[in-house]
């Protein structure tokens, strides 16, 4: 699985980046509004929006499969 944070100004630009970085069947496993200091004592400080995103990783434009299901009638391995 790959994760990434992204930090951005709202989260319409957290989406995109997240969706243009790791495609769209990313998904977000936190959000959280941070001050961001850019001056002497704070003065300056901006609010963003922290995003942490993850996906599965791809081989061969297949998603590698993160979950295995075993059949019991024939105990045959099946993957997704």
């Amino acid at each position: 699985m790959q994760i990434k944070r992204y930090e951005a100004v709202d989260m319409q630009e957290a989406l995109k980046l997240v969706k243009g970085d790791l495609g769209p069947d990313a998904v977000i496993l936190s959000t959280k509004q941070i001050k961001k200091d850019n001056g002497v004592f704070g003065m300056f400080s901006r609010q963003v929006i922290e995003v942490v995103a993850a996906r599965d990783y791809v081989t061969n434009n297949r998603l590698m499969p993160s979950v295995k299901v075993f059949r019991m009638d024939s105990l045959k391995q099946t993957s997704f």
